[in-house]
């Protein structure tokens, strides 16, 4: 992967009097490579070692790499790209704010239709059972009494 290094203001002036320079000395033909090699070193740029390098990576974050990205990529492309990632946040925020509007609307109807037939069903429920439980009550005196209807035998032990 290619390394972006910062130049310093001496560098840069070295760099721009080499590529400014319409000399025969510092000619680029068409394919790119300088014909006078001593040309060529004076523009060539310090190398840093190793260590230097693991250092750098060490300490760069991805927002940093990020950052590095606006240099490279044309603002033709991150506008393309912002507008598409905008797109879909603005996409996402309606879908998201519909479905909450739908939401709402259900759970609103549902209150307001099914609780009170659900209470009623409820009620209705309770009530059924308060009178299972008064047959339950009945059935266990008339055991205790005897069967209905019929009459205890007089002095019969």
């Amino acid at each position: 992967m290619p390394q972006l290094t910062e130049l310093s203001v001496e560098e840069r002036e070295t760099v721009d009097i080499v590529l400014e320079d319409d000399g025969d000395e510092n000619y680029v033909d068409d394919d790119g490579q300088y014909d006078d090699l001593d040309a060529l070193e004076d523009a060539a740029l310090p190398s840093d070692s190793d260590d230097d390098l693991d250092d750098d990576l060490a300490d760069e974050s991805i927002l940093d790499r990020f950052a590095a990205l606006k240099d490279v990529v044309p603002p033709t492309a991150r506008a393309k790209v912002y507008n598409g990632i905008a797109t879909a946040g603005s996409w996402t925020w309606s879908t998201g704010r519909f479905i909450g509007s739908a939401a709402w609307v259900i759970a609103t109807g549902a209150l307001l239709v099914l609780l009170p037939v659900a209470l009623e069903l409820e009620k209705e429920a309770a009530m059924l059972q308060q009178e299972a439980q008064a047959r339950g009550a009945q059935q266990q005196a008339q055991q205790l009494i005897g069967t209905p209807g019929a009459a205890p035998a007089i002095g019969t032990q």
